[in-house]
């Protein structure tokens, strides 16, 4: 009876054990983040697509980690910083409604 009892214990012991263990992965899952709220951290990405006639298209994309809402997104043929700024400036106006500069004074609301 007591070794019943000691093999229940220890089965539940482990079994707690193993719940906290997942619990801390799924916390500390390295290189991620989390936001607390809305456009708090927003995520850019850059996917190529090849058609069936081997043309490469890019999808630049903006991503809201707080919903995981795709902001703005932009299509093109060249992979370039100029396409990735505009799809970035396009989810600024869609998120603010205009694009926000540091003589404009609006910059000092966000928080870092």
């Amino acid at each position: 009876m007591v070794s019943l009892l000691y093999s229940i214990g220890r089965y539940k012991k482990a079994k707690a054990q193993k719940e906290r263990k997942k619990e801390r992965k799924k916390e500390c899952k390295k290189g991620s983040v989390k936001a607390s709220r809305p456009n708090e951290i927003w995520h850019a990405d850059v996917t190529e697509f090849v058609t069936s006639d081997n043309v490469k298209f890019y999808v630049h994309s903006v991503l809201d980690n707080f919903s995981r809402k795709i902001i703005a997104y932009t299509v093109s043929r060249d992979k370039t910083d100029k396409t990735r700024l505009i799809s970035l400036k396009e989810a600024i106006i869609i998120q603010f409604g205009k694009v926000l500069s540091p003589t404009s004074g609006s910059y000092r609301r966000w928080r870092f």
